[in-house]
């Protein structure tokens, strides 16, 4: 909020002194010319505005108080404790200051004079509709459910909750009357001051009360997909008492059926009869005999018949040879080939979106698929030179004339085929650079689900499914709305998808990122985003275990060096080259293991302005690969680091014949090949990922296959195996699996 600004407080000033300094200020600007509030909300940043009204709330631990006329309300920071202590709610009071704009929140951010007029009743509190003309006015907000948190009683700080169709946040201040009081049947009426920042709707709750109405009708849980196979999506929900729910189903803009179920409290609805690798957009309505309530654009998707076959691609090697399902590549020639093949493959459309492009083998296979009769079109953005794009027979468009970014780097292959459709995803350009040089990452899927998805997303772009890009039609940035499946199963994989800026991309990062419960690892070309690193820092006060890489650290607000002066291990990437990643690793190893991955940067532009994509993978073998890559970038930073064998020589000959198999294993089976020809005794220390020593024994390998003789059960996470000799000494990495 606005506890970070600095404002000078005459914590030093004697009382005597500070009396006086009051008393100037009552003397100062009576008489002024004032305008009213909802003409200061208009005012230029910096502006020197007068304004009068009455306080609406009492002092807080944010120092952030509002004041309102008959035209809106504006909320001023202060943290002069002089202001606080002799301004309560109910004044009347005359401001002098210049309007202020942080974080979204308007205000009056320099108070300059101020004069007490009056004093009476606080303000009759309006009620809140969703979207209040200005906010940062009394406000009451009806039949609010606090039944989905896990809370018993009243405590200072925030509440996520919905209202209505909305989310809103609750804040409760320290100064509260009310904290420690038990929640009751856990709906109730909340009065306060309402007001709107980047993050949204917050109410700053000033009194709680028990409903007006005898039946009020909330949200418990919104709907979400719970399941989904290929003719068939459960859908889970929950609100207050008993009620009628009705769902229409919409099937390309038609609505295709009308299903009606009476339901009590939570409930899972199965929707029956679909069709396979298809998107369907659900509207609901819960009503009882006083009260409706909504939800509307709810998209869903049904799986597909594809293999579902997926494959993980970087173009610089990573720690280990590990025994999981999903095949993975080390090289960039890799990636340029399957998407060459695939593309050769293609029987009816390739549909390309690149941030930058210039990549002969792909241009060649792209020109061949042209020539033979496959609709090729691509769409890159016009910053760029796009080199690869010069002089085609296809069409190619190059997004330009705005400040956003095309920021996309995916491939769609022939969505409407069951056996071919391909889609290719990630963080890395098509240049010669971010393919073979920068370290990058990219995925791809053989599924027609995903690839129906990133098709609607390029066509959103494109203007249309036409043959040519359609100007008229075409939608980019702040213009484009959620009209995509966000939650999703490919086979038994729970996945979530986003597309920058309509789907509140940061709101699912951070929704993943909360579930972690060990580990979170993070591998990023630039983060600025200050919510994802107030979440990290407080995983981390929690007993988290954070670390991260950063390529940007410079860049304008920055977080790596906050984060390393908060004990975060975050190293700058200080290689001769891009390091152009943007994932994250929650817990992997785990049965929470997640994935975050895709071309959306962990800054405002990416979230707000720019054309990115985002997958989250809630996968378990997934997370492993991309731990043993970043690994292998974490050592190359910091070779002497305690995770990359403190300094010890990894090429002696017992690493190369000492070997952990299977890999990754379990805590009951930790088998160690011996490739040597006579049996050693070895120490053998194992190490977690935070440094603590876990296991410190001695055993005798044989040659051949040996199970580690460790007493203490290992959680899912990552480890080191320290051993050493007279003779050897050496280091593994060790992932434990649940």
């Amino acid at each position: 909020m606005t506890t970070s600004k600095d404002i000078n407080i005459f914590k030093s000033i004697p009382m005597l002194l500070m009396g006086i300094l009051f008393f100037v200020a009552l003397g100062k600007g009576a008489d002024a010319q004032t305008i009213s509030i909802s003409s200061a909300r208009t005012a230029n940043e910096g502006d020197r505005v007068i304004i009068e009204g009455v306080i609406s709330n009492s002092p807080n631990e944010r120092d952030l108080r509002f004041i309102q006329d008959q035209t809106g309300g504006i909320a001023i920071y202060v943290p002069d404790p002089v202001f606080n202590q002799n301004v309560r709610a109910g004044d009347v009071v005359q401001i002098e200051g210049r309007i202020a704009i942080f974080r979204g929140l308007i205000e009056v951010g320099e108070l300059l004079n101020y004069s007490i007029l009056s004093s009476e009743e606080l303000p009759e509190e309006i009620v809140f509709q969703g979207a209040l003309e200005n906010g940062g006015v009394r406000t009451r907000i009806p039949c609010l459910s606090l039944l989905g948190e896990s809370i018993s009683e009243w405590a200072a700080g925030e509440y996520n909750v919905i209202w209505e169709d909305e989310p809103l946040t609750l804040w409760v201040p320290q100064t509260a009357n009310f904290l420690g009081e038990g929640l009751g049947n856990g709906l109730l009426d909340a009065v306060g001051v309402a007001f709107f920042d980047d993050s949204g709707w917050t109410l700053l709750i000033q009194s709680v009360e028990s409903p007006a109405e005898d039946n009020c009708l909330a949200w418990l849980q919104q709907p979400r997909l719970s399941n989904a196979s290929f003719n068939f999506v459960t859908v889970s929900l929950g609100a207050t008492g008993d009620y009628q729910l009705q769902i229409v189903v919409y099937l390309n803009e038609d609505a295709k059926d009308t299903l009606i179920y009476t339901g009590s409290g939570y409930m899972d609805v199965m929707l029956e009869n679909l069709k396979d690798a298809q998107m369907y957009e659900l509207d609901y309505q819960l009503f009882t005999a006083t009260d409706t309530l909504n939800h509307n654009g709810h998209w869903v998707s049904t799986q597909s018949a594809s293999s579902k076959n997926i494959e993980v691609y970087f173009n610089n090697p990573i720690r280990d040879s590990l025994s999981i399902q999903w095949p993975y590549f080390t090289q960039g020639s890799d990636l340029v080939n399957e998407i060459s093949r695939r593309i050769d493959e293609a029987k009816d459309e390739v549909n390309l979106c690149a941030y930058n492009f210039n990549n002969i083998t792909i241009r060649s296979a792209l020109d061949r698929a042209h020539d033979r009769g496959v609709r090729v079109r691509c769409i890159v953005d016009g910053n760029n030179g796009n080199f690869g794009f010069f002089n085609t027979e296809f069409p190619v468009f190059r997004m330009t004339g705005s400040s956003a970014l095309m920021h996309h780097k995916f491939i769609v292959i022939d969505p409407n085929s069951v056996s071919n459709a391909w889609l290719f995803m990630g963080g890395t350009n098509l240049t010669r650079n971010q393919l073979y040089t920068d370290p990058n990452s990219a995925m791809t899927f053989e599924d027609q689900m995903l690839a129906k998805v990133y098709l609607k997303e390029f066509e959103t772009l494109w203007g249309g499914s036409g043959n040519f890009f359609n100007v008229s039609e075409s939608r980019r940035s702040r213009q484009k709305v959620r009209d995509t499946p966000e939650e999703m199963f490919l086979s038994t994989i729970p996945l979530k998808s986003y597309f920058s800026p309509s789907d509140g991309t940061t709101e699912g990062i951070l929704q993943a990122l909360e579930q972690a419960e060990e580990e979170i690892y993070f591998s990023l070309l630039t983060f600025t985003k200050n919510e994802i690193r107030d979440l990290l820092l407080e995983k981390q006060k929690e007993g988290v275990k954070v670390r991260g890489i950063i390529n940007n650290i410079n860049d304008n607000g920055g977080e790596y060096f906050t984060l390393r002066e908060n004990g975060v291990d975050v190293l700058a990437a200080n290689q001769n080259h891009i390091h152009h990643h943007k994932y994250a690793i929650i817990d992997p190893g785990t049965a929470r293991s997640c994935l975050i991955m895709g071309s959306h940067n962990w800054t405002q532009k990416a979230e707000d302005t720019n054309d990115e994509n985002l997958l989250v993978l809630y996968e378990r073998d997934l997370s492993v690969i991309f731990l043993e890559e970043f690994m292998a970038r974490w050592c190359e930073i910091d070779p002497l680091h305690a995770l990359c064998g403190g300094g010890a020589d990894l090429s002696d000959s017992a690493f190369i014949q000492l070997q952990v198999v299977p890999h990754p294993a379990t805590s009951s089976d930790i088998g160690l090949l011996w490739s040597a020809e006579v049996e050693e005794e070895f120490h053998i220390k194992i190490v977690s990922s935070s440094g603590q020593v876990i296991s410190l024994s001695r055993q005798v390998l044989f040659p051949g296959n040996n199970q580690l003789l460790i007493q203490n059960h290992l959680p899912g996470g990552y480890y080191h195996l320290r051993y050493w000799n007279d003779e050897y000494q050496g280091y593994l990495p060790l992932m434990i699996v649940n």
